[in-house]
């Protein structure tokens, strides 16, 4: 009987400890969307934590990465403590640039700049608009700072149950973000606190004059 038991245990033991590695498998799992907004092909993407050259496979699976192209990637993080990687792009002629500290903890959507032989990130998000109001002002800014940016949408007029793509370089220690939408009447719209790490797209409601969002991912 006692070997019975023991038998049991060890079982129970080994589906725990299959179960809790496949946990933090997936925990460790990552899925973002790239854009590529260089100006050249790019044939491999390996991604590293920040400053350690401890360089991965291939995400891009040995297809050619071409500008303005939108890839999503699946990757495994080495270490869920680390939050900012290196991402080394390298170009169909061997030359390889690297994207520093990009926070892969709070990004899904991003965008792959390199000007003036500087090469930096910007987040995307989309924004869709269910508030049954036009707007054609969008500003955003870090939560509990009273700073905006510029309006986002440009020359774009946002008809209810349009959408509209936006881009912005992504703060380094926050999530969170609020957003400034101006009526065409000229009254401002203010929906705060919004989760920007956790979302590739943003539906902006109104209901009973309140503002509320709801969230999507590649999921």
């Amino acid at each position: 009987m006692k070997s019975k038991n023991l038998l049991i245990s060890l079982f129970l033991s080994s589906l725990f400890t299959i179960q809790l590695s496949a946990g933090e498998q997936h925990s460790n799992q990552r899925i973002i969307q790239l854009i590529n907004k260089t100006s050249f092909d790019i044939r491999m993407v390996q991604i590293s934590p920040a400053g350690k050259n401890q360089w991965g496979d291939n995400v891009l699976q040995d297809s050619v990465f071409q500008p303005d192209e939108k890839k999503v990637i699946k990757f495994t993080l080495n270490d869920p403590k680390e939050h900012k990687y290196d991402f080394k792009a390298t170009k169909i002629n061997g030359d390889s640039i690297i994207f520093k500290e990009v926070n892969l903890c709070m990004l899904l959507n991003i965008s792959l700049y390199f000007e003036n032989k500087n090469a930096y990130v910007r987040q995307n998000i989309i924004i869709e608009n269910q508030t049954g109001f036009i707007f054609d002002e969008l500003y955003i800014s870090e939560s509990n700072m009273d700073f905006w940016s510029n309006n986002l949408l440009g020359s774009i007029v946002l008809n209810d149950r349009d959408q509209a793509n936006i881009s912005f370089k992504p703060s380094k220690n926050s999530c969170f973000y609020d957003l400034r939408v101006k009526r065409l009447s000229g009254m401002d719209v203010l929906f705060t606190d919004i989760d920007m790490c956790k979302t590739f797209k943003i539906t902006l409601f109104w209901g009973e004059g309140v503002p509320y969002v709801s969230f999507w991912d590649f999921r």
